[in-house]
């Protein structure tokens, strides 16, 4: 398998003055598709950086002829050069590493027993760690290339605009909406206006909030043309007023189906953004974590030496003990938030039940979880925001509510799947804490769920009940 082709970065730059160890680091490499360039000393290695035009993972080794490693990285990252790098030595302390560390090492390696096969896995991790950064690098590029043409998109639509009478005919239309229906303005005076509505559930929800507020801002509905199988989705904008001594309804009507096309695709892109991001700080971690565990290896060695006093001893102890459980609780926080395995290869409901068994042992809360759809897998957009948003509103359960009883339950109903939740905790005032805009703790994630769940097209309905709460969640699919 040639691993190079699949990498951002392909070259390694080895500085070190034993050629017989490039020359069997280079074999082995070049095997593998990776170009392996080796410098000397550490004039050679000034010399090389003036040509190398391209990204390179640099191997430096600390004692050169006629430099230090740890001082010629840093004199070539203060000319400019910015490249990842793993250090070698041939006789290993702790001051050295922690200079290489401190230089933003990825590695530290001493020339020991397996030293060749520990720099060549070394270097297989850095170079796959640095192209999975450079692609999502590209993909937040995607991003931000997407939102600006939404931007453009939505400040260019020409909206509609209508008069309904008090039948809820159309009085008046603007000729703008045969941008959008492919109908003639003319054709539709004095026509009811689900004439042009596909769903009349959609037009009779919005049409009861006008009516009790006079108004109606940002309800959408779907328009369509039967003849020519035109279909829509407009955002609509509306007030009550009087005309002519007649009660009518102006109405504005903005088209977003591209937008919410474009919502979709950006949701999928954050998606495979997200997942890749947590694929690589789960490979990293133990690549971050492994110069602690080296640099108190070195301390507990130095602190098994018989010679040396007592209390430096115990001084030595306590510090390799102090960076081992720096590095433990460093991969226990972190391993919890990274993206669940086992949700990409085998679902929402596995990925679930794995999340609830593991978490509720630990909280002392039951958890009644019922799973029932048509489909077993859905688009991988959906399946995040979903399984993001059941394990925010558990964890929100867990860790404010002081509820011992916790009912999730998952349905497919046609092309909707529906989220209900409920807790019998203490609850909280969601119109305080959301609506008026409220920012804490416990309100962050909530925040964060409405808005995938707005990008999906989805509803949230929410009710504190006499003991907990509950929601209900419906997202198209």
């Amino acid at each position: 398998m040639n691993i190079g082709n699949n990498l951002h970065i392909n070259t390694v730059v080895l500085i070190e003055d034993d050629h017989t160890l490039g020359t069997l680091l280079k074999y082995k490499l070049e095997g593998n598709g990776i170009q392996l360039i080796q410098a000397l000393s550490g004039k050679e290695a000034f010399e090389c950086f003036k040509i190398i035009n391209k990204p390179v993972l640099v191997i430096v080794d600390y004692e050169l002829n006629d430099i230090t490693g740890d001082v010629l990285i840093q004199q070539l990252k203060e000319m400019g050069h910015d490249f990842p790098f793993i250090a070698i030595t041939g006789a290993g302390s702790e001051e050295i590493a922690g200079d290489f560390l401190r230089l933003g090492a990825e590695d530290y390696i001493i020339k020991d027993l397996g030293f060749l096969t520990k720099i060549e896995n070394s270097i297989y991790k850095t170079l796959k760690s640095y192209s999975y950064k450079i692609q999502i690098e590209e993909q937040q590029k995607i991003i931000a290339q997407n939102e600006e043409r939404y931007r453009m998109i939505f400040e260019n639509i020409q909206d509609v605009y209508l008069i309904l009478d008090q039948r809820y005919h159309i009085k008046e239309i603007s000729p703008s909406i045969e941008n959008i229906l492919q109908i003639p303005s003319s054709m539709l005076i004095h026509q009811p206006v689900f004439y042009i509505i596909k769903n009349r559930t959609q037009w009779k929800d919005g049409l009861k909030k006008l009516l009790q507020n006079k108004t109606l801002l940002n309800h959408e509905v779907e328009l369509y043309n039967k003849a020519k199988n035109i279909q829509a989705t407009c955002q609509i904008n509306a007030k009550l007023i009087e005309m002519n001594g007649s009660k009518c309804a102006v109405i504005t009507l903005r088209d977003i189906s591209e937008l919410k096309k474009l919502q979709k695709q950006l949701l999928n892109i954050v998606s495979v953004t997200e997942e890749k991001e947590r694929r690589e700080i789960s490979e990293n971690l133990h690549d971050q974590v492994a110069p602690l565990f080296a640099t108190s290896k070195m301390y507990l060695m130095r602190a098994f030496d018989q010679n040396k006093d007592p209390n430096e001893r115990q001084e030595l102890f306590n510090e390799a003990l102090s960076l081992l459980d720096e590095g433990i609780q460093h991969i226990r926080n972190l391993s919890s938030d990274l993206i669940s395995q086992v949700l990409s290869q085998f679902g929402l409901e596995k990925a679930l039940m794995q999340f609830i068994q593991k978490h509720s042992k630990i909280k002392n809360t039951n958890v009644n979880f019922h799973f029932n759809t048509q489909n077993n897998r859905f688009e991988p957009a959906i399946e995040n925001v979903i399984f993001r948003t059941t394990t925010e509103l558990i964890h929100n359960s867990f860790k404010h509510s002081q509820a011992t009883q916790i009912e999730l339950k998952i349905e497919q109903n046609g092309n909707l799947l529906f989220i209900f939740f409920q807790d019998n905790g203490i609850g909280f005032d969601f119109e305080e804490e959301i609506i008026k805009n409220n920012i804490n703790k416990k309100t962050q994630g909530l925040r964060s769920f409405i808005n995938r769940l707005k990008m999906l097209s989805g509803e949230v309905e929410f009710k504190r009940l006499e003991k907990g709460i509950s929601y209900t969640i419906s997202i198209p699919h």
